[in-house]
């Protein structure tokens, strides 16, 4: 059984302490992902990319 994750579009940015905060693109729909035990990491970011509509490597 794999586990369900959330891909959302946006922009890590670090403060000026050192703490990092996640700003969400606004209008953006959050994309749901699959990920099985077995998955190989390379078909992980493929499957990313292809979900994202970041084109194929």
């Amino acid at each position: 059984m794999g586990r369900l994750f959330r891909l959302i579009m946006g922009l890590w940015c670090k403060s000026s302490t050192g703490v990092w905060n996640f700003k969400e693109t606004p209008n953006s729909e959050g994309e749901a992902l699959i990920i099985n035990r077995t998955d190989s990491v390379d078909g992980i970011v493929e499957r990313i990319r292809i979900t994202l509509n970041l084109g194929i490597l």
